[in-house]
């Protein structure tokens, strides 16, 4: 019979992992929704794909699942309001999303000024989880910002997961 799992050391053991943090974004119909995402890794080469975990029960899961296409947009070090005011939610007004200017990507997808980089993708994959799908996704165009320092987790002190 396996031992029962210590949950304390179990939390601090996931919470170790290293993460970027990442500002996923789609456009389906005329709305524009944007997430913050945590779990997200290249997989591939050739195709070039990326995985993401996406908490299924969300709103832009779904609208991403439905358009079949999202960006990834990677903020920037000086990103951490912007990326904290995604926690609260997502508030559309006109080209502003929490008050944060955007442009649209090849599908439609907001790209935030500012960020570093912005990967457009295409959804190859979604494979069932239990609170997250994984979605796997090509990398079908990819643009350069003006932030040269990608914001990661353990830059904002926030903690996810365990």
């Amino acid at each position: 019979m396996p031992k029962k799992i210590e949950v304390s050391i179990k939390r601090k053991a996931l919470r170790a992992l290293t993460y970027g943090l990442y500002i996923a974004s789609v456009k389906s119909e005329s709305t524009y929704f944007a997430a913050i995402v945590r779990w997200l890794s290249q997989v591939s080469f050739k195709p070039a794909q990326i995985m993401i975990a996406l908490e299924r029960d969300g709103r832009y899961y779904s609208a991403a699942k439905k358009e079949g296409s999202f960006a990834v947009n990677i903020p920037g070090t000086a990103q951490k309001k912007l990326a904290a005011s995604l926690l609260k939610g997502c508030h559309v007004d006109g080209k502003a999303i929490n008050g944060f200017p955007f442009f649209e990507g090849k599908s439609g997808a907001p790209y935030f000024e500012e960020c570093a980089y912005y990967l457009e993708c295409e959804v190859r994959h979604i494979f069932a989880g239990t609170d997250h799908d994984i979605i796997v996704a090509e990398v079908i165009d990819a643009k350069e910002g003006n932030a040269k320092i990608p914001l990661t987790l353990k830059d904002t002190g926030w903690k996810y997961g365990g």
